[in-house]
Formats: C-alpha cells, sequence, structure tokens
C-alpha cells in the first residue's frame, strides 16, 4: 500500500452527493490556491482529465496520474483551499519550477558542433517538455533563427502557451564587451536576441564571459554589462552572466564584482553547478551573493574525474542529477538559503542522453532532477 493511501480514505468510499464534472487544463491546474492565491500545484503531467467534484462540506479529492497524486481540500462551495502535488509513496509537496535548457532536448547536437540547430521540430520538443512536467525550455540563437523563418514568431508563441510553458532562456551572447569584427557580430546577434525574446516573451537571455581569456576588464565589464541590461530591459527582459572556469569570468567575488558593479535590476549572475564544482569554487560562496543577483541555475552532475581538455568534458559528459559525484542537494540547500525560488535550470549535455529518443530525453532528465529537491 502507497502511503496516500494510508493517511487519507480511498476516493471510492467518498459519498457522493451531486456530482459536478470539471475539465483539467493540460497541466491539470485544480483550481486557486490557499487564500484566493494562484494555483499553488500541479501534476508534472500534462494529459487532460476529468475531476469529479462534490458538495460536501469538506473533502480530500485525490487524483492519480502516472507516479504523481494531486491532493485538494475541497470547501462545499467547491472552491478550492488547498492545493498540494506529492509523488507516489513520497508525499513530499513539490512547487518547484524546472526549465530544460536547450542542449537538454535539442537532440544529438552540441555546442559549435557541425550544427546547432536541433533534428526535432520546435513543436515537438515544447509538446515533449510539457508532457514530461518542464514549466520552460531554452533556445540557442541557431535554432530560434531556424524556426522563426519556418513557422514565424507568432506561431512559435502560440505553441508555447497551447503546452504551458511558461519560462523561454536564450543562449549565448558573447564578445558583448569587445570591440571590432567581435563586437559587430555580437551586436547584431545581441539584436536578434533582444528581438526574439519580445517577441517570445522571453524570461531571460544568458550572457557568456571571455572564454579562453586570462583576466577580466572588471571596469569595463561593468560598464557594458550595464548597458546591456538597460538593452533587455527596454525588450522587458534581463540577462545573466555565466561564470565558467575556462574563462576570465571564473571566480564568484569577478562575478559579483561584474554585476554589483553594474547593479541593474534585471541583471545577475547563472550558476551552473558543474562550471563550479570543476572550477574548485566552494558552494559556501554563494552565501556571499547581494539578494537578487543571482538570475539563474543550471542542475547536472559529473563524474568524479574530468576528461581533457576541460571543454570536452562539459559538452559531451556531463551526467543526470543525481548520477554523478557533484553535490547537487547541497547546491541547491545552498542556492535556496539566498532566498532564490527558481525557476531551475537544468543543462544536460551527454553524449549518452542526446541520442535517446526525445520523450525519454525529457522525462529522464525532468524525474532525475525534481528527485533531488524531495527529502
Amino acid at each position: 500500500m502507497q502511503q496516500h493511501e494510508k493517511l487519507f480514505p480511498p476516493s471510492g468510499k467518498i459519498p457522493r452527493q451531486r456530482p459536478r464534472k470539471v475539465r483539467e487544463s493540460r497541466k491539470n491546474e485544480a483550481g486557486r490556491g490557499f487564500g484566493g492565491g494562484d494555483a499553488a500545484g500541479r501534476s508534472g503531467r500534462k494529459q487532460d482529465g476529468i475531476l469529479e467534484v462534490y458538495s460536501l462540506a469538506i473533502l480530500w479529492l485525490f487524483i492519480r496520474q502516472s507516479d504523481y497524486v494531486i491532493v485538494a481540500e475541497i470547501s462545499s462551495d467547491a472552491h478550492v483551499g488547498r492545493v498540494a502535488v506529492f509523488r507516489e509513496g513520497l508525499m513530499s509537496e513539490s512547487k518547484i519550477e524546472l526549465v530544460a535548457a536547450y542542449f537538454t532536448l535539442s537532440g544529438d547536437v552540441y555546442p559549435f558542433g557541425p550544427t546547432e540547430i536541433s533534428p526535432f521540430s520546435f513543436r515537438d520538443r515544447v509538446e515533449a517538455a510539457a508532457k514530461a512536467g518542464w514549466d520552460g525550455i531554452g533556445l540557442i540563437h541557431t535554432d530560434i533563427y531556424a524556426t522563426a523563418d519556418k513557422i514565424g514568431f507568432p506561431e512559435m508563441r502560440r505553441i508555447l502557451e497551447a503546452n504551458d510553458i511558461k519560462h523561454v532562456e536564450f543562449e549565448f551572447l558573447v564578445d558583448w564587451y569587445q570591440t571590432g569584427e567581435r563586437r559587430r557580430t555580437s551586436d547584431s546577434m545581441r539584436y536578434y536576441y533582444l528581438k526574439a525574446a519580445e517577441e517570445l516573451r522571453a524570461r531571460i537571455v544568458k550572457v557568456g564571459p571571455g572564454i579562453g581569456e586570462e583576466a577580466a576588464n572588471v571596469p569595463l565589464m561593468v560598464d557594458e554589462f550595464g548597458k546591456l541590461a538597460d538593452d533587455a530591459e527596454k525588450r522587458g527582459t534581463q540577462v545573466m552572466l555565466e561564470i565558467m572556469p575556462f574563462s576570465n569570468v571564473r571566480t564568484i567575488e569577478t562575478g559579483r564584482a561584474i554585476v554589483e558593479g553594474a547593479n541593474k535590476a534585471n541583471a545577475g549572475l547563472l550558476l551552473d553547478i558543474w562550471h563550479l564544482s570543476r572550477g574548485n569554487v566552494d558552494f559556501k560562496e554563494i552565501a556571499t551573493i547581494k539578494p537578487g543577483f543571482i538570475k539563474g541555475i543550471e542542475l547536472d552532475d559529473a563524474d568524479r574525474y574530468a576528461i581533457e581538455p576541460l571543454w570536452m568534458d562539459t559538452i559531451h559528459k556531463r551526467r543526470l542529477p543525481g548520477e554523478g559525484v557533484l553535490d547537487v542537494k547541497g547546491f541547491i540547500k545552498a542556492v535556496q538559503a539566498t532566498g532564490f525560488d527558481g525557476p531551475w535550470g537544468v543543462e544536460i549535455l551527454s553524449e549518452v542522453e542526446r541520442k535517446l529518443p526525445l520523450e525519454e530525453m525529457a522525462t529522464r532528465a525532468y524525474n532525475a532532477t525534481i528527485r533531488q529537491f524531495e527529502g
């Protein structure tokens, strides 16, 4: 017998008084949250279903779907007072929103490979993400170009909304502080990213440090990062600077100096557990980041020993959260202690995972990640 069946009566024993059927949305939203707020939970599965709501003074309503259970307390006027979601047998309340970074669901492509355009259509990726439980997806510039050329931004937005995808993230803007031809190329990409962000209502754009560069010109990067944030604000989006061990922003101290120096409400840091761990950054340093300056998190895992060069390890050898040696739960706790509450990105660049069927890839990554928030 599962744990939830011990705590609550089976639905067959609930007295049936004047049943009323209510159609669920694709995300199985079960009403409004405690105190009349927004819905407090979802099943994590995007399939249509039927709820039966009964006019009792108070009852517990159960919806079993795959390995999730929704429990809702319903008052006599069918107003949902509280909604919670539990994984089968675990009973741990989940309000975590997860975003699949681009390469998590892109299929058999990788950064700077022969192509970065996904072999799967935009629609198929979005639908697979929604079905697996993801709340958001990431997109990269070449794939955005290719998709927009085929179906246009309005249709892309319609597909996202039809599948209840709340968060869209873009990657990866580089050379935003450079000069000459590199800067001209960056500015062209910058314009397109921000235009696309406005069209798709993207939450944020990832910004890269100087990969392969030894030292950061912090005053210059502070100034240019601030200008970039101002441009993003005009388009209704944010920017986040990623810390990377093979770049000129390899420490939290340098990252803080740039984002706190720019001091823009819509600009901050992106912390990826792989980059911090491979760069020997102590998770305790996360506590030094001022509230509001963590704009994004990425979860994944790794083997104990990295292959060389390190760049090859990051684009081919990552593992699903919990399947490697990184302290994923400790990292999550360190981030949560700062007040950050998501959404949480997941970036899996794996020569194994990327070859799986799309739905399996989406489900495996989601389930492995959500388990890191349990217990």
